[in-house]
């Protein structure tokens, strides 16, 4: 267990840096300045002193609004208000006024440093000039212990409400304690600070072996890969939404990567698809992924892509631990799924305002991550997928990552994120929505997925141009998922007008056992299937002599859509025998 020594605090190691590095470089920003060790500590210093002269104590917190853009002024926020002892509580600014408001209030705020034209009425607000002004450039007064807290870092939201989670000096620098590097290293990426991913990357430098850390202002594909060309990176860092875009952006050998030693993914499951991809793109790095949580940090995974085992992340990284367990709390055999813990030597985190111990974070160590996963006889873990996201679709659990990375691995699909919404009948419905290139049919993916992933595959599939995405670019499924219901329930009653539409409308009703069907109405939502819509084909193919399939009702968004579809679908022969279920689950009259 790491000791409390003041020596494993961030001032302490900021400090120790600049006396033995002082003209390396600790931060650049990619275009813009670069941030030396010496002046690091020099520079916070004189904002720490204009912090404590503004009477800012011990313990209290300090709301600093940040970007990647401003990553330099923030590095000097931040370290500036844990050498004043407080505890820094950094939020990007793009959250908003609103979602900033209430960020100061929930921590407890007593000011806010940097930011810009964030208003912040009820706090008082400084930049990192104004607090530096006029200041000296030694070390303020002020004790700080490796126990104490640092940071408050708060969760996305995109699976409950944000929650703040609590560091200390020690948590955060536990990463650092083992680091077995000798050769420098210059980590390039474009991710945002106030997350648990940007901040190991603020940290990073603080190692005892040479580290940087090179930032891009803002993500795009193409001054990305120049980036690596022109500041020639040892290790790239990206998030999955990152990795698709640049794999899609890039033509193998188009660039010069060849200084880039490992590429680093993390933050979001990521498929084997794109880990492929990226293996081709990066021929001579390491395709590295880690798994962990803002909870858990540093507690973690990380493994590097394996052809033999492609959607494992890996066996615990040292020091640290995982176990899978049922709803008793114990532990569950090899290749069972169940709740996914992970620990560590490190410090637990905590949630703010809460004692140590919770439902997240348990005794002896274990900190819950909210997924569901298992690990094999050989000690490999498996994510099956996170709690919240998992499919309840007539009794079974459908993991959304598998069926995801199924969609994934099929030519012309870029990104596929698969979501379960309300149904009548079997709890949810599977639903996926695709990026896909020109060209791609839906039915053609449809049907690769139906034979991959049989009665799992998705019910339902929506070509979209975009996904709703936190700040990292994570996919947000709980927006997904609002967004997909209100698109299927708005508006009131639309009486049928056409007569295939009444027609159909009465077929609806009579194998859904409903009064009535609006012309607006999804089949799934009012509580069809891919049974109940075998019974609709049939009478529709035996009434109106019309070709059509289970998926011509399952894929059209309205009844109206459907009936459009009967309209349009060919006639059946009138030489064909009788009709007949296929194995895919649609009907048709066979020649």
């Amino acid at each position: 267990m790491p000791d409390n020594s003041n020596e494993w605090t961030v001032p302490a190691q900021l400090r120790h840096r600049a006396a033995e590095r002082p003209q390396d470089i600790a931060h650049r920003v990619v275009g813009g300045e670069d941030l030396t060790f010496a002046d690091w500590e020099v520079a916070s210093n004189r904002a720490a002193h204009g912090l404590i002269e503004r009477g800012v104590r011990p313990g209290e917190r300090v709301l600093l609004p940040c970007s990647t853009g401003t990553w330099i002024d923030y590095a000097v926020a931040w370290a500036a208000v844990l050498k004043a002892g407080a505890v820094a509580v950094p939020l990007h600014q793009s959250a908003g006024a609103e979602r900033m408001a209430s960020t100061a209030r929930e921590s407890g705020a007593v000011c806010a440093v940097g930011g810009g034209p964030v208003p912040l009425p009820d706090t008082p607000q400084y930049t990192v000039a104004v607090l530096a002004d006029g200041q000296p450039t030694g070390s303020v007064d002020v004790s700080c212990s490796a126990g104490d807290d640092a940071e408050i870092i708060y969760t996305s939201g995109t699976t409950g409400v944000p929650r703040g989670v609590v560091a200390t000096h020690e948590n955060l620098l536990y990463p650092l304690r083992g680091s077995r590097a000798r050769q420098a290293r210059t980590a390039l990426h474009a991710l945002p600070p106030a997350t648990t991913v940007g901040q190991g990357l603020l940290i990073q430098p603080l190692c005892v072996s040479p580290h940087r850390t090179f930032t891009l202002g803002r993500f795009v594909p193409a001054e990305f890969l120049a980036a690596i060309e022109d500041q020639r990176p040892t290790d790239v860092v990206l998030v999955p939404a990152m990795a698709i875009a640049l794999v899609n952006a890039a033509t193998a050998g188009e660039h010069d990567l060849g200084c880039v030693r490992q590429v680093r993914t993390t933050s979001a499951p990521i498929h084997p698809a794109t880990l492929e991809a990226l293996a081709r793109l990066f021929p001579t790095a390491r395709i590295r992924n880690v798994y962990s949580t803002t909870e858990c940090w540093p507690r973690r995974l990380a493994t590097d892509f394996d052809r033999t085992r492609p959607t494992s992340l890996g066996r615990p990284a040292e020091g640290s631990e995982v176990r899978i367990v049922d709803g008793a709390g114990d532990v569950v055999p090899a290749r069972t799924a169940g709740d996914v813990q992970l620990r560590s030597e490190a410090p637990q985190r905590r949630y703010d305002g809460e004692d140590l111990r919770s439902a997240v974070f348990l005794p002896g160590g274990w900190t819950r991550t909210g997924d569901v996963g298992l690990v094999d006889e050989d000690g490999y873990f498996y994510l099956v997928d996170r709690n919240p996201d998992l499919v309840n679709s007539g009794g079974t659990n459908v993991s959304t990552l598998d069926v995801e990375a199924a969609a994934m691995a099929y030519p012309g699909v870029i990104e596929a994120a698969v979501f379960g919404v309300p149904h009548p009948v079997l709890t949810e419905s599977v639903v996926a929505a695709v990026r896909t290139r020109p060209g791609l049919d839906p039915a053609d993916l449809a049907e690769h997925l139906r034979r991959a992933k049989g009665s799992a595959a998705p019910q339902r599939i929506v070509v979209v141009e975009d996904l709703p995405r936190n700040l990292l670019g994570k996919i947000d499924k709980k927006q997904l998922r609002k967004d997909f219901v209100a698109g299927t329930t708005a508006g009131g009653y639309e009486a049928p007008s056409t007569a295939t539409e009444q027609l159909v409308a009465g077929l609806w009703a009579s194998a859904l056992d409903l009064d009535r069907v609006s012309a607006a109405d999804d089949f799934l939502q009012i509580g069809g299937s891919s049974l109940t819509a075998m019974e609709v084909v049939a009478q529709v193919t035996g009434q109106l002599a019309k070709r059509v399939t289970v998926r011509d009702i399952l894929d059209a968004p309205t009844l109206r859509a459907f009936a459009e579809r009967v309209d349009a679908a060919p006639a059946v022969n009138p030489d064909d025998e009788a009709i007949v279920p296929v194995a895919d689950g649609s009907v048709t009259a066979p020649r």
